[in-house]
């Protein structure tokens, strides 16, 4: 099946449509979750391209890129999502993988097989305490551990990430293309090894406008 005609407002990157919205509505709410309290937690469209390019200068800082991606082993989250969000801005691979893989297995086989593929430079975990296990599985020596809450023995807090140079993360965005990796999604590994599926730019932007002129 070919796509008759153009795409409509189909831009080439993650970082494209998060600088648009951040430019044209900077107050408009990007993501939320609710509170303990039950009230609702917002980060709009300004303040995430904000934190995404401070938390990405951090990571390029902490020596993470394209061949030194980021793996994420805990469920949705703002954190994870901001996560993403840096990573997609400046070109460095991210990679969520089921908790069930960390919470659930005893050996961490598929998890192991995963970041030996993957060779992250990071690894994330919303909480400390129940993944500690599997970090201490799949961490090696250059390889940083960042945890949200719960902290992790030698973990880099979150937060401090907020804390990197935006500079850095513009640099490194002029760089980023439709070709860039923006993550790898693993198979089941129902036959074997979880396979690593790439994800690009173009492929995720195109496949939204796909659905966007439908």
């Amino acid at each position: 099946m070919r796509q008759p005609g153009e795409l409509t407002g189909y831009l080439p990157t993650l970082a494209d449509y998060l600088d648009k919205w951040a430019n044209l509505t900077p107050q408009q709410p990007w993501i939320a979750r609710r509170g303990e309290d039950g009230q609702w937690i917002k980060i709009a469209y300004g303040e995430a391209r904000d934190q995404a390019r401070r938390i990405g200068g951090a990571l390029l800082e902490m020596g993470l890129g394209p061949d030194r991606p980021l793996l994420i082993l805990s469920e949705n989250s703002l954190e994870h999502a901001l996560l993403g969000a840096a990573c997609f801005y400046v070109g460095i691979p991210y990679a969520p993988v089921s908790p069930a893989y960390s919470l659930v297995s005893k050996d961490h086989g598929k998890l192991r097989d995963i970041a030996a593929t993957l060779q992250p430079g990071a690894i994330f975990a919303d909480r400390g305490a129940p993944f500690g296990a599997a970090i201490n599985a799949i961490s090696s020596d250059g390889c940083h551990v960042v945890t949200a809450r719960e902290h992790y023995a030698g973990a880099v807090a979150f937060d401090d990430l907020l804390n990197g140079e935006p500079q850095q993360a513009d640099a490194a965005r002029g760089e980023v293309s439709a070709d860039t990796v923006v993550k790898y999604l693993f198979t089941s590994g129902s036959t074997g090894s979880p396979k690593a599926v790439i994800n690009t730019n173009g492929m995720i932007c195109a496949m939204q406008a796909m659905v966007r002129d439908c």
